[in-house]
């Protein structure tokens, strides 16, 4: 099944055109994605490892993430990409935006959510071609993990995570 994206204008605003997942976005314009850090009550993220055939960062752990599918909100992609790679469902209104930022050189404008979650992560579940494995990690294994030079992502942002958990006590 071929699977399009939107394309925005840089200032965000959506310019009615779709082009093929994959496929270079033309300049002046933008496609969205997402990524979601899932935190346990023991402290815990949820991270995947991707799999050895993964064209980009292959065997690297990440928190769960893609690309916005045309028609979809940034919101409802995350919710999507939970249920997707680690067969866990969030609902969507449990999921806190905590960063809005612009990378893979201009081309992507990502949204980074939070979302509490206790749900077991299940090796069956998990989407085979995508996700080699899944585990709940501290803090400090994730920081380990990047340290070693493979971990995909900004772990840092689990300390705007961690704020948001302190400001709430």
């Amino acid at each position: 099944m071929r699977e399009y994206i939107d394309l925005y204008m840089l200032d965000g605003r959506p310019t009615g055109e779709r082009i093929l997942r994959g496929a270079p976005v033309p300049e002046g314009r933008m496609r969205l994605g997402v990524r979601v850090w899932l935190r346990n009550r023991k402290g815990e993220y949820a991270i995947s490892q991707r799999q050895a055939d993964r064209r980009s960062h292959p065997l690297f752990w990440e928190a769960t993430g893609g690309g916005v599918s045309a028609g979809e909100t940034p919101r409802l992609a995350a919710v999507r990409e939970v249920r997707e790679e680690l067969g866990i469902s969030v609902p969507a209104a449990r999921l806190r935006l905590i960063k809005k930022e612009m990378c893979f050189d201009g081309v992507e404008q990502l949204y980074v959510y939070f979302a509490p979650c206790d749900a077991l992560l299940i090796k069956s579940r998990l989407q085979k071609e995508e996700v080699r494995d899944a585990k709940w990690a501290t803090i400090d294994e994730i920081r380990r993990i990047e340290r070693e030079g493979r971990f995909y992502g900004d772990p840092r942002e689990t300390e705007l995570i961690e704020g948001i958990i302190r400001g709430r006590k």
